[in-house]
C-alpha cells in the first residue's frame, strides 16, 4: 500500500448554483484550500486567508466581495461576527444562518489546524544557529551560533538564562547532561568545553583535535565524553581532568556523524570515506567498518535495541545494517525522478524516515515492504527528518523556513 502524503487543495464539483454562493477559504502553515459549499473559484485564489468570499451571480458574469477574516480565532463570537459582515455588505438577511454556519467551520478548522502553535520566540544571536537542543527534563534549550556563543533559555518563558562565552570560532556542537545542569560543545576552534548552566562559565577545556570539532557526547555514565572532529579521528576526554584517554583513527575522510549506544559499549561514525565504524571504548580499537555506500555518509543513527544502525548517504539511499551480524539487512531509496541526496535519517521500531535534497522525505517500514510513504509539501532541502516518541508522527525541517509534522495514520501534514 503505497500512501502519498501531500498538501494540496481540498476540491468539490460544481453542483448548486443559487444568486449567492458563499465560499470559505483557508490558507494554513500546510498551504491548504478549504471549501466548504461547493466550489473554490479560480478568482478566489487571490483571497488571502481566513477570509470569506461572496460571489454574486450577476448576469453571465460572477461579482466577488472579498471579506477578510484576519482576526477571526477560537475565542471569537461568530453571531457577532455575521452581524457584522450584515450590516457593511449588501447581503440580505436569508443567507445569516448560511454565512454563520460558514464562518463556524472555518474557525473549526482554525482551531483543528492551530493545533501546534508557536509558543515562545527566543531573542537573537548575532550571526547564524548552528544547532539547538533541549534538556531532558524540558525546562531548558541551548542555541549554538557562527557568532561563538551558546545561548541557554527557558523553555516557560522564553527568557535568556545564560550567554557562555569563550570559544574562538564558531559552535558547532550543543547537547546537555542527563540532568540538565551542564552544557558540552564542540567548535572550529578546535577545542570541546564542558560548561555550568548556573554559573555560566567553563569547567574544562578539552584540547587535542588538529582541526574542527564538529560533535561533542556525553558517555552514559558522563565522566567520559567523546568528540570528534575533520582532522578524522575520535577522540575521549575524562570529564573531570580533561585528560585525553584515547584516540579513535581509521577514517579516511572528515567524519560527519557519530552516536553512542545505550550502555556505552560501543561507539559508531560515519564519514566522507562512505563507511561506518563500529569502535569499542573500551579497547579503542575499530571492531568492525560497514562498507556500501557509494558516496558521502550523511547520518548515521542506532536504534532504541542497539541491534540496528541506519544510514544516510549521498549516494541517496538508506540502508539498514544489522548489528548482530555487521551487515546490511535493506537498502531503502525514494522514486523521486531527480538525482536526490539522503540528508537525515531516524529509525523507530521497524520504521525507516529519510529526508533528502529536492525537499522530499520518506518513510519505509523494514518489515512490510508494501509501507511506504512520500511525505511531500516542502519547497526547499530538507535538513532534518526524525520521529516522534511514539512513532506515528513526521517531523521535518526545511529551507523553506518551516517546519512540518506529519501523521502517519490519517495521511496528512497536520501542522
Amino acid at each position: 500500500m503505497k500512501a502519498g502524503i501531500r498538501s494540496r487543495p481540498l476540491r468539490s464539483p460544481l453542483n448548486d448554483r443559487s444568486s449567492l454562493v458563499v465560499l470559505l477559504h483557508g490558507y494554513f502553515a500546510q498551504r491548504t484550500q478549504l471549501s466548504i459549499q461547493t466550489s473554490i473559484c479560480p478568482q478566489s485564489q487571490q483571497l488571502k486567508p481566513p477570509g470569506l468570499g461572496l460571489v454574486f451571480a450577476k448576469k453571465d458574469k460572477d461579482i466577488i466581495k472579498h471579506i477578510n477574516l484576519g482576526t477571526l480565532d477560537e475565542n471569537t463570537d461568530i453571531h457577532e461576527l455575521t452581524n457584522q459582515i450584515l450590516t457593511r455588505e449588501p447581503v440580505h438577511v436569508a443567507y445569516k444562518d448560511t454565512i454563520q454556519i460558514g464562518i463556524n467551520k472555518i474557525k473549526e478548522e482554525l482551531i483543528k489546524q492551530n493545533r501546534y502553535k508557536l509558543y515562545g520566540t527566543t531573542g537573537l544571536h548575532l550571526l547564524p544557529i548552528t544547532n539547538i537542543t533541549i534538556d531532558n527534563i524540558n525546562e531548558n534549550c541551548a542555541t549554538a551560533s557562527y557568532d561563538r556563543t551558546v545561548k541557554v533559555w527557558d523553555l516557560e518563558t522564553a527568557i535568556e538564562i545564560q550567554t557562555l562565552e569563550g570559544h574562538s570560532n564558531v559552535v558547532f556542537s550543543v547537547g546537555f547532561n542527563r540532568n540538565g545542569s551542564k552544557i558540552l560543545t564542540g567548535s572550529f576552534d578546535k577545542t570541546a568545553k564542558l560548561w555550568s548552566i548556573k554559573s555560566g562559565k567553563t569547567l574544562q577545556t578539552f584540547w587535542g583535535h588538529t582541526n574542527e570539532v564538529v560533535i561533542a557526547q556525553f558517555l552514559p555514565k558522563e565522566d567520559i565524553i567523546v568528540t570528534a572532529s575533520t582532522d578524522r579521528t575520535l577522540r575521549m576526554f575524562q570529564t573531570e581532568t580533561g585528560q585525553e584517554l584515547k584516540t579513535f583513527a581509521g577514517h579516511s575522510g572528515d567524519i560527519i556523524s557519530v552516536q553512542i549506544d545505550c550502555t556505552g559499549k560501543f561507539i559508531i561514525s560515519g564519514s566522507f570515506d562512505k563507511t561506518i565504524r563500529i569502535w569499542d571504548p573500551r579497547i579503542g580499537s575499530c571492531t568492525n567498518v560497514l562498507c556500501g555506500h557509494e558516496a558521502e555518509i550523511s547520518r548515521c543513527k542506532i536504534n532504541a535495541h542497539d541491534t540496528m544502525v541506519v544510514s544516510g548517504s549521498f549516494d541517496g539511499r538508506a540502508i539498514l545494517w544489522d548489528l548482530r551480524k555487521m551487515k546490511y539487512y535493506k537498502i531503502f531509496q525514494g522514486q523521486s525522478s531527480k538525482k536526490e541526496s539522503i540528508l537525515d535519517v531516524d529509525i523507530k521500531d521497524t520504521l525507516i524516515s529519510a529526508c533528502t535534497s529536492e525537499g522530499n522525505a520518506y518513510v519505509w517500514d523494514s518489515v512490510n515492504e508494501e509501507k511506504y510513504w512520500e511525505l511531500r509539501g516542502h519547497q526547499d532541502i530538507i535538513s532534518k527528518v526524525c520521529f516522534n516518541p511514539i512513532g506515528n508522527d513526521v517531523i521535518t525541517c526545511s529551507d523553506d523556513h518551516t517546519v512540518r509534522i506529519w501523521n502517519l495514520s490519517t495521511e496528512k501534514s497536520v501542522w
